[in-house]
């Protein structure tokens, strides 16, 4: 058995969420020479080096990121069973489930839906909200099995399913990302017809096939055809990539992590169809609970069979 602990793991979710040893220290609200002594015990503990550690900050190592797309779903997993436990206690009478996409707490795009949510548990201290966070793909097989109450997700993970119902909370804003040291980069404005000598590297969501064709789509719309399509597992390893000056991506900005500085974003051009953050929910599995978060949302219930055909744009 490898010397491990669980808090040493929280420590190298956190900080890989960031890669930013302050951030993360300020997000689990312990101090910075504390929490980098933890990590350390833990690369200890496994006798691996999880970091690069340089001048523009700090990037996974590819064993870091393995262990990261290993770790992250069984932290949220236990987490959750935690939760459910504390139920038993009899504490909290009542519970919200809410799952989130892996940038949830990377993009300002969610800031909205995260003060609905926010005002809401202040409002109703008595409902016990739990939130985790997974990968599209991952959201997409809960959303057709329907074991949680919330998803808040995008426009695109819809496309095919039936008897969910949604409100859209806030517009989700697209950027052409490239590293600062792309040839590109130096453009006030960006040329998006030059953009074809590219890969474009983007997230799997729902399977390889669709988002490719969506992809095309989604460039043709912008104005160029890319030279390659590659998919990449979750997002710290599109950014990773995206960091060693490889292609663009279409995409979020990430506002929240030391390495934005590192990024340049330019708003893709106008005439792309809007993508918005959506609260969905299946139509005919509500409580008194989750029907009082849906009246606490703005705008109109919508249903998926009213839904018009939307774009991918994660």
């Amino acid at each position: 058995m490898y010397n491990i602990t669980f808090q040493q793991i929280e420590t190298f979710l956190h900080i890989t969420k960031y890669l930013n040893v302050s951030k993360a220290a300020e997000t689990m609200y312990i101090s910075q020479p504390a929490l980098s002594k933890t990590l350390q015990r833990f690369e200890e503990g496994l006798g691996l080096q999880l970091f690069i550690r340089g001048n523009k900050g700090m990037m996974l190592t590819a064993e870091g990121e393995y262990l990261y797309s290993k770790f992250e779903p069984l932290y949220e997993s236990i987490n959750e069973m935690i939760d459910a436990a504390h139920l038993l206690s009899g504490v909290p009478s009542k519970m919200i489930r809410f799952v989130q996409p892996g940038t949830y707490d990377l993009s300002e795009s969610y800031d909205e839906v995260k003060n609905l949510i926010h005002k809401f548990g202040e409002e109703n201290p008595n409902v016990l909200i739990v939130e985790s966070l997974r990968d599209f793909k991952e959201m997409r097989q809960m959303m057709e099995f329907g074991n949680t109450d919330f998803f808040i997700t995008q426009d695109f993970l819809l496309d095919g399913l039936q008897n969910v119902s949604f409100k859209r909370v806030a517009e989700f804003k697209m950027y052409v990302m490239m590293s600062n040291a792309h040839p590109m980069a130096a453009a006030n404005e960006l040329d998006c017809t030059q953009l074809g000598d590219n890969i474009v590297y983007r997230v799997t969501t729902i399977e390889e096939r669709y988002d490719f064709q969506k992809t095309l789509d989604l460039c043709a719309g912008i104005g160029f055809t890319p030279k390659k399509i590659e998919f990449l597992p979750n997002f710290q390893t599109l950014y990773h990539t995206i960091l060693k000056n490889k292609g663009i991506s279409i995409c979020s900005r990430f506002d929240y992590i030391k390495s934005d500085s590192e990024f340049r974003y330019y708003p893709v051009p106008p005439g792309i169809e809007k993508n918005f953050i959506l609260v969905v929910w299946h139509t005919d599995r509500t409580t008194p609970e989750m029907r009082a978060f849906i009246r606490s949302l703005p705008g109109d219930e919508i249903r998926s069979c009213d839904a018009p055909e939307t774009i991918d744009a994660h």
